[in-house]
């Protein structure tokens, strides 16, 4: 299964995307951009759209913490 994801989206020449929906296989792939770190949730073809699209705002908050570790560690991978 091969999807499309956010950094390639933004290829497109849009702006910037935050999240994508995509239709693989008989299953709902939601990918949201948390820069250093991708989320994605997948559901089967019954899935609700909106609702995975609607949670996507408090999951940006749960995982707040572990972005900003993510940022700090592709930081000192960096700088080594």
């Amino acid at each position: 299964m091969r999807t499309l994801n956010c950094s390639q989206a933004e290829k497109l020449q849009f702006g910037k995307t935050r999240s994508i929906v995509s239709f693989v296989d008989g299953l709902v792939v939601v990918q949201c951009a948390l820069y250093p770190v991708v989320m994605a949730l997948v559901g089967g073809e019954e899935a609700n759209v909106g609702l995975m699209m609607g949670a996507l705002g408090p999951l940006q908050e749960l995982f707040s913490g572990l972005q900003r570790k993510a940022e700090v560690y592709e930081t000192q991978e960096a700088a080594e």
